[in-house]
Parts: structure tokens; C-alpha cells; sequence
């Protein structure tokens, strides 16, 4: 997320927490998505429901990376990790779903 390291560098943080804050956001992303991919195959989530899910997430967690300090930059990149988590999957097996034969 390329507003991280804005955000970082505006609270005052070097480049080493910046750069954790992007790897936090890729980790959480990374544990979300088979998980979310799999709630969906397991019917125990909808596309719909698990996209909006995933953008309010998303949102606070884009609110969160505005707090100044290196609570707010690891907050909202963790949460943003988790929205894109549930986004990504589940938009694509919608797409797919949505794609005639």
C-alpha cells in the first residue's frame, strides 16, 4: 500500500518501521485470503457479504494509518491487510462466477 510509508514518514517513523508496517499489511493479507476463499467455497460467506465485510475493514483501517505514531500506521496496516484479504479472494470468484462459459 504505497500510503504507508507516507504516513510513516509523516508521523516521524524511519524506514525500517515503514517497511514493517507494509510487511505487516502483506502478512495479514496472506493469512486472510485462503481462509476467506475457503469460507466462500463452504458457502459459510457470501461474495456480497464478505466483499462489504472486507471494505469496512478496509475503510477503519485507512483511518486508522491517519492516527500519527507507529500505533496507527501498524493498526491501520494490519487492518487493511485483513480487508484486501477478504476483498481479493472474493472478488474474483465473483468475477469468475459473473464470466459465461
Amino acid at each position: 500500500m504505497g500510503s504507508l510509508p507516507a504516513s510513516g514518514r509523516a508521523a516521524g517513523l524511519g524506514t525500517a518501521a515503514t517497511g514493517a508496517a507494509v510487511s505487516v499489511l502483506a502478512a495479514c493479507a496472506a493469512l486472510v485470503q485462503h481462509r476467506a476463499g475457503r469460507a466462500l467455497d463452504a458457502r459459510r460467506v457470501s461474495a456480497r457479504g464478505g466483499i462489504t465485510a472486507g471494505l469496512l475493514v478496509t475503510a477503519v483501517g485507512l483511518g486508522c494509518a491517519i492516527v500519527p505514531g507507529l500505533a496507527g500506521v501498524l493498526s491501520g496496516a494490519t487492518l487493511i491487510g485483513v480487508g484486501t484479504g477478504l476483498i481479493t479472494p472474493l472478488g474474483f470468484a465473483a468475477l469468475a462466477a459473473s464470466t459465461p462459459h
